[in-house]
């Protein structure tokens, strides 16, 4: 063998071997995040990791989709008593009048601000509605309800009323169509404030709460939700509830918001157009109980089950980004707009 076909064997050697480090050091990441979140070493990997591995369980790589789902403006508007809430508005620009949503909602310090809010506000935006989306006071910017009512958390309907007076003094809304749109515990308020106000055309409840009654029996799911109510607050305002706000208040408030106080309301014929939105991972449970209460109320009403959807449309939030399965998401928009244009027709 020759000088020179050494010399060039041991250049493809060396290349090789070049190769070789860089797809190591490429691949060396992944390989460590996979030995950590599928072996016994996943308890060691920092939460978000543990959380994107949970959510990629269920949904495609192909679906996953990320975005900084800004509004468009950020709002500040006031109760009659002068607490201020923290709003977002999304499609809000121009003059050609448009459907209107305001979006509600549940239990969660974030507010307006879980990724779940913000990626379905602006996808209906995107489908050619306005969407205010805000904080209810008690959560995310929005002011502390005890400095205006005794009885706080349990007054929300009275932000659900002024975001619907903000709403209707925008000039591209069409006030023959505004809904609202509660998800979890902002149902409730929807309910409450959307059954009497005239101007609320169509209701939408997504994964609202079920099985109050059920569940305030069992000691252990009262000592749950009242120690999160209180875990929030303290995130939030850095200060317990105040004396007056005691755990049997807190429950009696609780108890009011079950469903079932306006199934004789939805019970009638002629009441608001209704649609019930769940999701297919949803707890069996909770699913059969919204199938049963959808079964018992007159029309004009519509079931939705969004398949392979959690509690949450398979939304989640990290660093500083909104992740989302496209295709649970675009569902749960279209489905609703679809429902709501049709019923702008009858």
């Amino acid at each position: 063998m020759g000088r020179r076909e050494g010399n060039e064997r041991t250049q493809r050697r060396r290349r090789s071997v070049s190769v070789l480090i860089v797809v190591f050091f490429i691949l060396s990441p992944f390989l460590l995040l996979g030995l950590m979140l599928w072996t016994p070493l996943s308890k060691y990997a920092p939460k978000e990791l543990r959380l994107l591995t949970r959510h990629l369980q269920h949904v495609p790589i192909s679906k996953l989709r990320a975005c900084r789902c800004d509004s468009e403006v950020e709002v500040i508007f006031e109760r009659p008593d002068g607490l201020r809430i923290a709003g977002s508005l999304y499609g809000g620009k121009g003059n050609a009048e448009r459907p209107g949503i305001l979006l509600l909602h549940g239990n969660t310090p974030l507010g307006r601000k879980l990724g779940f809010y913000e990626v379905l506000a602006t996808l209906l935006s995107k489908r050619g509605a306005v969407v205010l989306s805000f904080d209810f006071t008690g959560f995310g910017e929005s002011d502390d309800p005890f400095l205006g009512s005794a009885k706080g958390l349990w007054e929300n309907g009275r932000d659900v009323e002024a975001a619907i007076d903000y709403l209707l003094r925008l000039q591209n809304i069409d006030p023959a169509r505004i809904s609202i749109i509660g998800h979890s515990r902002g149902a409730i308020f929807g309910f409450e404030v959307g059954i009497r106000r005239p101007e609320i055309k169509n209701l939408i409840a997504i994964g609202p709460p079920r099985r109050v009654t059920e569940r305030m029996q069992d000691p252990s799911d009262r000592d749950y939700f009242w120690e999160r109510e209180i875990q929030t607050r303290a995130q939030i305002y850095k200060k317990s509830f105040p004396p007056s706000f005691t755990k049997a208040l807190w429950l009696e408030g609780f108890l009011d918001s079950d469903m079932e106080k306006h199934i004789a309301y939805f019970s009638q014929t002629h009441h608001k157009p209704l649609l019930l939105i769940d999701g297919e991972r949803e707890s069996a449970k909770d699913r059969a109980y919204l199938k049963n209460y959808y079964d018992k109320i007159e029309e004009p009403k519509s079931y939705l089950t969004i398949q392979n959807s959690d509690h949450y449309g398979n939304t989640w939030e990290l660093g500083g980004f909104d992740l989302y399965d496209q295709g649970v998401m675009s569902d749960t928009a279209d489905g609703i707009l679809k429902w709501m244009n049709a019923m702008s027709e009858v």
